[in-house]
């Protein structure tokens, strides 16, 4: 309740702060327009009754209450389980670390929506994000190193060798299309099929389908969700190979802000969300293959 009362009455230093912090620190051209300060407001008045809200709930002991009727109609160890457990990994934190990365990260992203904006193209978010792909198929490739730790069969050793390089490969054109190969480094101007057809002018592939982004764009991220939420609440699949390249169920928070995001259309805010998913989607594979888990019985090695 305190710091609720501190806002207040700093409340139009704060605003100047964060929008001086803005103009100097995130907007391109150093210029906050009138819309961005009253969301800079809107969101501040939004932390300062949330404050005051969660203060007087705890003063009167309702999160205790709420505690107690949820845990009678939820079973809070299935959730539990359902986010933070990975049964083919034996490094147990690694779930849990995955998960709160990935609900951080995804928080930040969504404020700078809420208080910037959409980011400009070829920004400063973009320019950072666009090298976890990079990263990522690094991962996915270094990977390969852990198979010695796990006991697979010759076959299934050759299937993951495969595919761990097929998504490298995936990840790492994904990151030279970002770059549009180099361009948006070397600054060198489009020629021909690039410069006449593709729509920013870019030496990419993807920008010569920029009319459809708008459809293409919730076609993925909500498809991409509805079929992950239908795998991860009827897992009804033993095959160790299936739950090691499918995401866990830790990414749920961030592959939902994804969905969310992709109806914006050709989104930047969708991109780097999908920059930061598949770091931490590389990620967690790389520590199961590191870390494999034969307690669990649940799943065959093939």
């Amino acid at each position: 309740m305190l710091i609720s009362v501190i806002l207040i009455i700093s409340f139009s230093t704060i605003v100047l702060k964060l929008t001086d912090f803005s103009e100097k620190h995130i907007s391109q051209d150093h210029q906050i327009e009138l819309s961005s300060i009253k969301l800079i407001k809107l969101n501040l008045i939004i932390i300062v009754s949330f404050i005051i809200v969660l203060s007087i709930g705890i003063f009167f002991n309702l999160h205790r209450k709420l505690l107690h009727i949820s845990s009678n109609l939820i079973d809070l160890f299935k959730i539990k389980d359902f986010f933070l457990t990975d049964d083919i990994c034996s490094k147990k934190q690694t779930p849990i670390y995955i998960f709160i990365i990935s609900i951080i990260s995804g928080l930040l992203i969504y404020c700078y929506l809420l208080f910037i904006g959409e980011p400009k193209h070829e920004g400063v978010l973009e320019k950072y994000s666009s090298f976890l792909f990079f990263i990522s198929g690094l991962v996915m490739m270094t990977s390969i190193t852990q198979l010695s730790r796990n006991h697979f069969i010759h076959e299934t050793k050759k299937q993951v060798v495969l595919i761990l390089i097929s998504i490298s490969i995936l990840f790492l054109y994904l990151f030279g299309e970002e770059i549009s190969w180099g361009q948006r480094i070397f600054n060198w101007d489009s020629f021909g099929i690039f410069n006449d057809y593709n729509f920013q002018k870019e030496t990419n592939l993807h920008n010569f389908f920029n009319p459809i982004f708008n459809l293409l764009y919730p076609m993925i991220g909500l498809g991409t969700f509805i079929s992950l939420f239908l795998i991860w609440v009827f897992p009804n699949y033993k095959s160790y190979l299936f739950h090691l390249f499918i995401p866990h169920s830790s990414l749920f928070f961030i592959a939902f802000l994804m969905a969310c995001s992709s109806f914006r259309g050709h989104s930047e805010i969708f991109e780097e969300l999908l920059s930061i998913f598949l770091l931490l989607y590389s990620i967690r594979i790389f520590m199961c293959l590191r870390f494999p888990n034969y307690e669990s019985n649940k799943f065959n090695l093939s």
